[in-house]
């Protein structure tokens, strides 16, 4: 059922983006008959961690040899794509770039749909802190795919520049976190 795969494959894909959920939705793609968003997933497969070679093989056997290092390319800038949230000019006063950690907790709505319901303040400058607040507005792709009760933590590094700069919000990859400090 590919209906009931999607979900719960693109919600891993959106978490965390392995090869081999790459390949994998590239797959539901191709098999939907959306051959370019099979190629653009293959491709995302290709550069992401834990490389399996399924999803070049997917790409190299829907695209055209030539057009592979530019699909490559657009993939790389697509994957850092999924864990940056553009949030705007949330610190009009500060007067140099600043950054700190925050843990963002993530719950369905009614929806399903991803919402923060918890920020928490991890390290970094104080200055940064009040914005804890602002951090609940944050819109994340992740749709949880059944009826569960799951809530998932994410932790990242909000970074800030001084007027006219804007403010990003970068998730740090779960394979990447080695404590809770």
């Amino acid at each position: 059922d590919l209906d009931i795969a999607e979900k719960y494959i693109k919600a891993a894909w959106i978490l965390q983006q392995h090869s081999e959920v790459g390949h994998h939705m590239g797959m539901i793609a191709e098999k939907r008959g959306k051959k370019d968003e099979a190629i653009g997933l293959y491709a995302q497969g290709v550069v992401a961690f834990r490389l399996v070679p399924e999803a070049r093989e997917g790409l190299e056997r829907l695209a055209p040899a030539d057009s592979i290092e530019k699909l490559l390319e657009t993939a790389r800038t697509a994957l850092q794509n999924y864990n940056i949230v553009t949030l705007g000019q949330l610190a009009p006063d500060l007067k140099a770039p600043a950054e700190a950690e925050f843990y963002l907790v993530f719950a369905p709505d009614t929806a399903r749909n991803a919402e923060v319901v918890d920020v928490k303040f991890i390290k970094g400058a104080d200055s940064l802190k009040p914005l804890a607040a602002q951090l609940k507005s944050i819109k994340h792709p992740l749709v949880f795919p059944d009826s569960s009760p799951t809530k998932v933590v994410r932790r990242g590094v909000l970074a800030c520049q001084p007027k006219p700069g804007a403010c990003t919000f970068t998730m740090v990859s779960p394979d990447l976190i080695t404590s809770v400090d």
